[in-house]
């Protein structure tokens, strides 16, 4: 089973915040839509099942992690933290379209979180909504303090520039990654293959030889 993106292991630090106080983070917008709030009973249910989620997470067990998720998102479904950890673990997965109905009820309840508007970002990349991706990872990075991109996310940024047209800015991004963090073999994947689109094929062999090296799977 694959190991959680650094992407996900972030978001899942940010839901055990939120699952230790969800009754705190309750959301005005609820309120205003007139949902009923949940029960106390149905608050400590959900706070459980985001502790058991996130322990199931951290071991790697993605479909433990997925149901005990959806069952916080049942019970509390005004807690931005419980759609925001469901929408990593199905970004993990690979469930694009159902990450993005996740994500995108987080980031409504929470326009804010940064972990949830960059995971947002990542899934509108890989459903090749570039437009919509870019204006999520513009937000993200304009915060008054801006995120330090992983490489999962860099790699999605540097596509969303390239596929929007700004090839310079993208190939910019993935060199500084890649001079940062040389032994990242997707980083180094990811900058050849800019290279390559961009018909600089003798710069783009190293980069794809080292991500060989580094990963001989790839």
């Amino acid at each position: 089973m694959p190991a959680l993106s650094p992407s996900a292991r972030r978001v899942s630090l940010l839901c055990l915040i939120g699952a230790l106080n969800l009754v705190s983070i309750l959301p005005t917008s609820a309120a205003q839509q007139s949902i009923p709030p949940p029960t106390p009973a149905a608050f400590a249910a959900a706070s459980e099942a985001m502790r058991a989620g996130i322990e199931a997470a951290g071991r790697n067990d993605l479909a433990t992690a997925h149901a005990q998720f959806a069952r916080a998102v049942e019970l509390a479904p005004q807690a931005e933290p419980a759609h925001a950890a469901l929408g990593s673990i199905l970004l993990t997965q690979g469930d694009l379209q159902s990450a993005l109905q996740e994500l995108q009820t987080a980031h409504q309840l929470s326009s804010d979180d940064l972990p949830t508007t960059l995971n947002l970002a990542r899934t509108q990349a890989a459903l090749g909504h570039p437009t919509e991706a870019l204006t999520l990872f513009r937000q993200a990075l304009a915060s008054p303090a801006p995120p330090t991109l992983t490489p999962d996310e860099l790699i999605a940024y540097a596509a969303t520039l390239a596929a929007t047209g700004d090839l310079p800015h993208a190939e910019s991004q993935l060199t500084q990654a890649v001079t940062q963090t040389p032994d990242s073999a997707p980083l180094q994947d990811a900058l050849g293959t800019l290279l390559a689109q961009s018909n600089h094929i003798d710069q783009a062999l190293p980069h794809f030889q080292q991500a060989t090296i580094l990963d001989p799977t790839s």
